[in-house]
């Protein structure tokens, strides 16, 4: 089964944000977690893992503002990924992951000079 959109409308703020709480909402109820993926295939141990830390995803979540669950989703993709740091911009959301959220996640959020006074430290 394959579904499209038009890139505008996969691209609008709104649909990113109802798949981020259509992914939230399995991190909520890991009982429901689907064992087969689309077309019936065996998910495999990556996705697996995946679906089982959707819970950690959905409680940082409710902590972070919905302006910055993009951020978040691609932090989660990051550590799902094996990355050490996150590299973003986004002197806000650094701080927001790094000293607010009591959610931690293996990569780290980092901005571009904080990325290099880490390497250039060690």
């Amino acid at each position: 089964m394959f579904f499209s959109l038009p890139l505008d409308e996969y691209a609008s703020r709104e649909v990113k944000k109802a798949f981020i709480e259509l992914i939230c909402q399995f991190g909520e109820k890991p009982e429901e977690f689907p064992r087969r993926g689309i077309g019936g295939y065996e998910l495999n141990e990556y996705e697996l893992g995946s679906l089982k830390s959707l819970g950690r995803f959905a409680r940082a979540c409710k902590v972070v503002p919905d302006a910055q669950w993009f951020d978040l989703f691609h932090l989660w993709t990051a550590e799902r990924a094996g990355y050490q740091y996150f590299l973003t911009r986004d002197k806000k959301f650094v701080n927001l992951m790094t000293q607010t959220c009591r959610v931690k996640f293996d990569a780290l959020p980092v901005t571009p000079i904080g990325l290099w006074n880490l390497l250039s430290s060690g």
